[in-house]
């Protein structure tokens, strides 16, 4: 699977998630996609694995936990 693959659900996450903070959102997939492959694995509190599953949300905890109820785009992240 390539990388524009494996941070699609954390874009889309993104998008839902600057929509209900009422900001903008012009961030293009490829700048993550391009961090995905040069190592990053967090995007703006946004924790993701190797395989790009969003693991936590450290700046809206509560919205990543209602996002990934409805969506299933996440798994529990062990010891944080």
């Amino acid at each position: 699977m390539n990388s524009a693959c494996k941070v699609k659900s954390l874009y889309n996450y993104l998008m839902a998630r600057a929509a209900y903070e009422n900001v903008g959102w012009e961030i293009p997939m490829t700048f993550f996609s391009h961090g995905f492959d040069l190592g990053v694995r967090c995007y703006f509190g946004v924790l993701i694995d190797d395989e790009g599953t969003m693991l936590a949300d450290d700046q809206q905890p509560a919205f990543f936990n209602s996002y990934t109820s409805k969506h299933g785009t996440a798994k529990s992240k062990k010891g944080h």
